[in-house]
């Protein structure tokens, strides 16, 4: 099969999968309903929510000015971050990273290895302050998801288990990833795609400076930590709007383990069904049944796309400010 029909045959299960789990939350409500839960909206909590929104685009641009050594313009970065974001939650996560690469090469001019070793910092700072937040959340609310305990003891046990692997780099640098090869090769795992990706992922970050590499990833990780707790903040902020009754650091673990579903290749349309799926089952294991959760989580996916095309509007207005600019300079 053609690597072309073999996307598009992934791309469609992906839709099927959306379509059919949005159904199903669908099925547990009405138009009618959803209408009244958009009606009765908190506008003082949307106000707060949008701004938040704001705020995180804002604190992912800062984490990638700053990676990229602050020399790309601060208001550039913001226009790609906007698109990506917009891309990544309106079409595909590969749609979003796509034009995070296209946009750094062509408008930045900054080289697919430099661009491409920022990206994945990021997201390793990312994961690693979701650890942080998942570890707190998930303590502080142990007795009410006893269901969940050995899911999140898995995961919290693979994401420190990563950790160690990053830090191993650092001293062993090349040994360390030679070894790898040969032991994926010796298994002959190297024949998956996936496989051969994250061990030249792994090369390139081995290569750095050591030096270089400690003081970058710590800086990453302290970005990370901000953006998360901005993420946090915001997705309860998303609850209130419909006056979805649940204590915030409860909306934490269920934000957490959402940003760790993000990161398989699974979604389209910014989770759509998957986000709402998952959601419904959470809500009903912490006991939050006496609203239409249905309702409310199609209104809130209603209301995430408007704020994705609102920030659009930051491309035009930044052009015209940038035009403005110059004809004031002539």
């Amino acid at each position: 099969m053609p690597p072309s029909t073999s996307i598009r045959w992934k791309d469609g299960l992906k839709v099927l999968l959306a379509l059919v789990l949005i159904g199903v939350v669908f099925s547990r409500t009405s138009l009618g309903q959803i209408m009244g839960a958009i009606r009765g909206m908190s506008w003082s909590w949307l106000v707060i929510s949008f701004l938040l929104f704001c705020l995180t685009t804002a604190f992912k641009g800062v984490q990638y000015w700053a990676l990229l050594g602050y020399k790309t313009p601060y208001s550039q970065i913001i226009k790609i971050v906007v698109f990506q974001n917009a891309l990544s939650n309106l079409v595909a996560n590969s749609a979003g990273v796509a034009s995070y690469f296209t946009m750094f090469r062509m408008d930045q001019n900054v080289n697919l290895k430099r661009s491409g070793l920022v990206f994945i910092i990021t997201k390793i700072g990312d994961l690693v302050s979701v650890t942080i937040f998942l570890s707190i959340s998930s303590a502080l609310i142990w007795g009410r998801i006893e269901i969940l305990h050995q899911m999140t003891l898995v995961l919290l046990t693979c994401m420190i288990a990563g950790w160690i692997v990053l830090m191993a780099i650092i001293p062993f640098r090349m040994k360390f990833v030679l070894l790898g090869v040969r032991i994926f090769h010796w298994l002959r795992l190297d024949r998956f795609k996936f496989v051969e990706s994250g061990l030249g992922l792994i090369q390139m970050l081995a290569e750095q400076d050591w030096k270089v590499y400690a003081r970058t990833f710590l800086l990453a990780i302290f970005l990370s930590l901000g953006y998360m707790a901005a993420t946090a903040v915001y997705f309860f902020s998303r609850t209130q709007v419909f006056h979805i009754p649940i204590d915030f650091w409860a909306s934490v673990y269920i934000v957490s383990l959402f940003q760790l579903v993000s990161m398989i290749p699974i979604q389209v349309f910014g989770g759509l069904g998957v986000s709402e799926f998952a959601n419904m089952y959470f809500y009903t294991l912490l006991g939050i049944v006496n609203i239409d959760i249905p309702a409310a989580l199609i209104g809130g996916r209603v209301l995430s796309y408007l704020f994705y095309l609102v920030s659009l509007l930051y491309v035009p207005v930044d052009m015209l400010i940038a035009r403005f600019g110059s004809l004031h300079d002539n």
